[in-house]
């Protein structure tokens, strides 16, 4: 436990010097511009382009940013997270030393791009190396610091240049020491980061898993966990997640595509661009010009700024307090919501006193501003590092060729081509990258907007501010709590979740971890012990045409959360092939049936859920194993009940063609054929059959990841009945809106296994033909009655 504290400790005072950078370079100039010193030196008094010259030290900051963000993920991955620290602080130290020594206006500006490219280098690296190591328990809260720092870094400059402001005795050169300040933080940092651990997940990336397991182990160490079974656990999670980064698309092309990755990009883009509406940089860079502008003396024009940035680290430590507490979204919304309401009343006070001598309404502009800090700082400055840095992991982009020492002993451990889940960065990058476009936006116009239209300017910030936050409150995802590994699940890829946390048990004798959970190559749920303890079913479920096992997500957190293994089995001959083999049928009822064998060798019951054509396959597969279970001496686990949702229940020598011609259900879907003989289903016909009662933005979700079925799967004949053959108890769920499947056909086929003896009633939802994906309570809740 002292190690995790000292060690820990270490690391918020070591990487706090890189926030603290970070916060004092990007608001130094702020002071710098409200130094008469400095605009004197610079001849920023007499040139006639001297405003466009003040819009540009932002400017080239920003532009800077750009570049280094973009650059920063390359360095992180290739080199390691300690160099993504690195790196900036070098490139801050040299530019720092430069500025401090300029000697005109050009060489001042140059290195400002340098300075803004270490900047938000740092700004960035700093959150996900800090996600990547702290506990997920307080992760928010040690994050925050990440934002106490900055803030820090602004409130030493502000009382640094408001003390230099007295120092009459320096003449044109008054300005210089608090530039030269701009090197000390990245220093201390630098010489720190030799004795700070490396990320544990880079090294597990590069096959230095024993160096990973020590670090983990140092990390928790804790004398009430005398086992290291935290340590254990998180390294195993994280090895076992490494396996599944590495099979998947690492492209920008790949995250445009892909609708989950896609929807984190715009989060991303969407949450640094709603805090920046804010305009807490227009308000931190241009104090001085704004309080110059209500008219305040030289000396309160640094001061208000000094005490406003003081205010807001208090905030910002308050913060840490209350991060943890409440969704992240609703968090940062309401944060949004109540700056914009504090700039609503500062517009008005500006739109109707500026200009007047009357001081009580000036006081209350500067009032206004530390009101803002209260929303501000305690629910945006550091909450935003939290939710990017969990929001976007694992979102890949650079490939580097394994280590040649790759161990051979973890499967599928190490390929040809090496996916890194560092891609998080990139995704993180582009964030910041958008909000430094945005900062270059406001703080190049700030200048003239506030000359040419004064308080409208901030009508600017208001209106899409207010938009932002509303969207923020009601569509944002909630990460707060959930392991890194596990974020995927949140959007949508519960299938590029290799292991939860919570299905990870240790045992003491052994020392080893033992873990229930999805293995993804074959879609199928694998279990590492020999029996179910509970003895509870498992839930297979069988997707339809067109569909995959994602479709079922929410039902599938919903029986999971309930205590229940879930295996979705993902149908061959959907999605998975160049052209049609002739027998998908065939190959589908084998991957359901290897889907109930697997299940059942852990001698565990099954609960078997199939939905449309996912009917015929399941039926057949139900037949195979019934039969292989009567063969056998010792049969374990077997099918306690079947349940069919909106799903063809076919006889013997029936298919899905022959059966649909009864109920006149095929031509409602209008598929098309390739010649291929693949068949596909355009997302506009598919939100019009099998999504017609479903939410808009679900149904555009769902149907873009509908995938093409080969033509024999809809004309193989069955060869067996294995809902009326082999006594298993059967459900069927009927849907009463359904285009795709018409409410008659679904009757007959009710009647069809009513007429069995063995039916339990049947059900009718008011749904269309995917109930799955809007109303997942009431089908879990069904499915839940069945198995127990």
């Amino acid at each position: 436990m002292r190690y995790f504290i000292t060690c820990q400790e270490l690391m918020k005072s070591s990487r706090g010097f890189g926030s603290i950078s970070y916060g004092y370079n990007a608001s130094i100039i702020g002071t710098t511009l409200g130094q008469p010193s400095f605009i004197k030196y610079m001849k920023l008094d007499t040139l006639p382009n001297a405003t466009d010259l003040i819009s540009t030290t932002n400017g080239l900051f920003q532009t800077g940013g750009v570049i280094g963000t973009l650059i920063m993920p390359w360095i992180a991955d290739k080199w390691g997270r300690k160099w993504g620290c690195a790196v900036p602080c070098i490139l801050l130290i040299v530019s720092g030393a430069v500025m401090t020594g300029s000697v005109n206006i050009g060489m001042f500006l140059a290195f400002r791009f340098f300075s803004g490219a270490g900047s938000f280098m740092i700004l960035a690296v700093v959150p996900i190396l800090m996600n990547e190591i702290v506990p997920v328990s307080i992760r928010g809260a040690l994050l925050d610091i990440h934002g106490v720092m900055l803030v820090l870094g602004y409130t030493i400059q502000g009382w640094v240049g408001f003390g230099f402001f007295f120092w009459t005795d320096g003449g044109d050169n008054t300005w210089r020491p608090p530039m030269a300040l701009t090197m000390v933080w990245p220093l201390v940092l630098l010489i720190g980061l030799p004795f700070l651990p490396e990320s544990p997940r880079w090294l597990c990336l590069q096959g230095r898993d024993a160096e990973a397991e020590q670090i983990l182990i140092k990390l928790h160490a804790d004398s009430r966990d005398p086992d290291n079974v935290v340590a254990a656990a998180e390294f195993y999670q994280i090895r076992k997640q490494m396996e599944i980064d590495r099979t998947l698309g690492s492209s920008w092309m790949h995250i445009i595509k892909k609708p989950s990755y896609r929807k984190r990009a715009f989060l991303a883009l969407g949450t640094c661009g709603i805090v920046q509406f804010s305009g807490v940089l227009v308000i931190n860079n241009y104090g001085p010009t704004l309080y110059k502008d209500l008219g305040f003396s030289p000396t309160q024009q640094l001061l208000y700024p000094a005490a406003w940035l003081t205010f807001a680290w208090g905030m910002n430590a308050v913060a840490m307090l209350l991060i943890d507490r409440f969704p992240r979204p609703k968090y940062m919304a309401f944060g949004v919501l109540g700056c914009m309401s504090t700039l609503i009343v500062e517009a008005a006070l500006v739109a109707t006193y500026l200009g007047t001598d009357n001081k009580s309404a000036l006081l209350a502009c500067v009032a206004m501003f530390f009101v803002f800090q209260v929303f501000y700082a305690l629910c945006l400055d550091g909450t935003q590092f939290s939710y990017l840095g969990e929001g976007k992991h694992r979102l890949q982009i650079f490939d580097t060729p394994p280590p040649a020492d790759s161990p051979s002993s973890v499967p599928h451990a190490y390929s040809s081509k090496r996916h890194l889940p560092g891609g998080r960065y990139d995704i993180l990058g582009s964030s910041f990258t958008s909000k430094i476009l945005m900062n270059i936006i406001w703080l190049q116009s700030a200048p003239v907007a506030f000359i040419r239209i004064g308080w409208r300017f901030y009508l600017c910030m208001i209106i899409p501010g207010s938009i932002g936050g509303i969207i923020m409150w009601l569509y944002f995802p909630d990460t707060n709590g959930v392991p890194l590994e596990e974020v995927a699940a949140i959007f949508g890829d519960a299938d590029e979740v290799a292991v939860y946390e919570r299905d990870l048990d240790f045992d003491v004798n052994t020392h080893a971890v033992i873990d229930l959970h999805k293995d993804f190559s074959n879609s199928h749920w694998t279990c590492n012990i020999m029996s179910n303890p509970d003895k509870r079913p498992t839930f297979v479920l069988v997707h339809g045409a067109w569909h995959e096992p994602s479709h079922f997500q929410s039902v599938t957190a919903l029986l999971e959360g309930a205590g229940y293994k879930v295996e979705g089995v993902s149908l061959p001959s959907v999605g998975h092939l160049d052209k049609d083999p002739g027998n998908g049928l065939e190959i589908d009822s084998a991957a359901v049936a290897d889907a109930l064998r697997k299940v059942f060798d852990f001698n565990t019951d099954v609960v078997l859920v199939a939905h449309s054509y996912g009917g015929i396959p399941t039926s057949e597969a139900a037949a195979i194993v019934s039969q292989e279970q009567e063969k056998a001496t010792d049969p374990v686990g077997r099918i306690v009940k079947l349940i069919y949702l909106a799903a063809y229940v076919p006889p013997r020598g029936a298919s899905l063609v022959t059966e649909s011609a009864a109920g006149q259900s095929s031509t409602n879907r209008q598929p098309t054929v390739s010649e291929n003989g693949l068949m596909a289903i355009t997302a506009g016909n598919a939100i019009h059959v099998l999504y017609n009662t479903t939410p808009a933005a679900l149904a555009e979700e769902a149907a873009s990841k509908l995938r093409p079925i080969a033509l024999s799967s809809f004309v193989q004949t069955t060869k067996f009945c294995g809902w009326a053959d082999y006594g298993i108890p059967v459900r069927y769920i009927a849907c009463k809106q359904d285009k795709a499947m018409p409410p008659s056909l679904q009757q007959d086929f009710a009647a069809r296994i009513e007429a069995t003896g063995s039916a339990s009633e049947t059900v009718w939802l008011d749904s269309d033909h995917s109930p799955f994906l809007h109303m997942p309570e009431q089908v879990a809740e069904l499915l839940l009655a069945a198995a127990a």
